[in-house]
């Protein structure tokens, strides 16, 4: 039988109308109209029920003595037996979705049956304490994330991080993970559980748990810079190591400001409120219009759409009707009247070099070998971004999309 609820049809007979439960006393078995029917009926109109008063909804239909009863499509009133949600069910019952009943708690069917801070326990059918995600524990003070802690003492994951592919948490059989406990002040290895700014710092070695703490980069993040057009500018990099940029917050409805970020590009972690993106700059090209861009050595035909083979988001400049050069655009800030070109390849970035005396490069401030300069050439590479075009220097943590430095304390 398919679907959860199961119905019970009272008549299908053209006297159907005389078996209906019916509010007072306005139902006649013959109409014409909606109106010799009285409120919550209609009057049939062609097929078996032609001319017959039919219910129009759910309170045309009064309780049975199975229980209550609606109005179906074809306006005959059902009983209704089963469940399919738990406002089908009774107060102190919930309705076990796997096979349409309503049952008595502690009972229990799934996971979904049971308060925060307890699991179904499939063999029993009883709620037990305990938890398979976080979703399953209830929140600490002041809304706080209370974590479901495993074995490993790391947050629990159900379903478990696919293989390759994408596992439908609304399919899968949560039974199938392992039990693990509410542990508020337990970050369990996710800094996305502690306050902003804070990160989620391991155990000592002699034991303990997982615990939100301030993250010590926070004497650079966030903090503030002068930003220059056409050069790169570093950010307290003798504080915290590694490339720093200043960085320009476009999304800020406020206006354009400036930042600091901290380096993420070899994999580090963010604090929580915080997440890894690219860094972007144009090139030192100064501009007033496309046309001021000097074009690249890669040949186009400006007939052809893209100019036949010009890297996306860049132009193809004419100098003929079936000749010219990929070119940049030159990208200007609201109400300026220049701006930098943008890149079209590697060589239109600027050329980094390495420090001797730092022994890091000049732009990416990533480390480098004075011996082998050319090692840091190799990182700076032209890109597309966001609909242009623009040079990669690295990655630094900045404040998740809608957010803005600084960020708020103990949130």
């Amino acid at each position: 039988m398919n679907g959860l609820r199961f119905l019970i049809l009272l008549s299908l007979s053209p006297l159907a109308t005389g078996l209906l439960s019916c509010r007072g006393s306005q139902l006649k078995v013959s109409c014409q109209t909606d109106s010799d029917c009285g409120p919550h009926f209609r009057c049939g109109v062609g097929g078996q029920f032609h001319g017959s008063c039919l219910c129009a909804d759910d309170q045309a239909c009064a309780p049975n003595d199975a229980g209550p009863t609606f109005c179906d499509p074809l306006g005959l009133c059902q009983g209704k037996v089963g469940c399919s949600t738990d406002f089908d069910c009774a107060s102190g019952q919930f309705c076990d979705v796997s096979v349409g009943l309503c049952l008595a708690s502690p009972a229990c069917g799934t996971d979904l049956d049971c308060p925060f801070g307890t699991v179904c326990d499939s063999t029993t059918q009883l709620c037990l304490a305990g938890c398979r995600s976080t979703g399953d524990c209830p929140s600490g003070d002041g809304g706080t994330i209370v974590p479901c802690v495993c074995g490993d003492g790391l947050e629990c994951q159900c379903p478990p991080p696919g293989d390759g592919g994408f596992i439908d948490p609304a399919t899968y059989d949560r039974s199938k993970c392992p039990i693990g406990s509410c542990e508020p002040g337990n970050c369990a290895g996710d800094t996305a559980d502690c306050p902003y700014n804070d990160s989620c710092v391991a155990p000592e070695a002699d034991g303990g748990s997982w615990s939100c703490q301030p993250d010590p980069r926070d004497v650079v993040l966030c903090q503030g810079c002068t930003y220059t057009p056409g050069t790169v500018s570093a950010c307290g990099a003798g504080n915290t190591g590694g490339a720093n940029f200043c960085l320009l917050d476009l999304e800020n409805p406020t206006g354009g400001t400036t930042f600091c970020g901290v380096d993420c590009s070899h994999g580090e972690s963010c604090p929580s409120g915080y997440e890894c993106d690219d860094v972007i700059i144009l090139t030192q090209n100064p501009c007033s219009s496309d046309q001021s861009c000097n074009p690249s050595p890669i040949a186009c035909d400006p007939g052809l759409d893209g100019g036949g083979s010009c890297p996306v988001d860049t132009r193809c400049a004419p100098e003929s009707a079936s000749t010219g050069h990929c070119g940049g655009y030159c990208i200007m800030a609201e109400g300026e009247a220049g701006g930098f070109c943008s890149c079209v390849t590697d060589s239109d970035c600027p050329h980094d070099t390495c420090d001797t005396t730092s022994r890091s490069c000049t732009i990416s401030q990533q480390p480098c070998d004075p011996s082998n300069p050319a090692t840091c050439n190799a990182v700076v590479s032209c890109v597309d971004f966001g609909g242009a075009r623009g040079c990669w220097i690295g990655r630094n943590c900045a404040p998740t999309h809608g957010l803005h430095c600084p960020l708020p304390a103990n949130q």
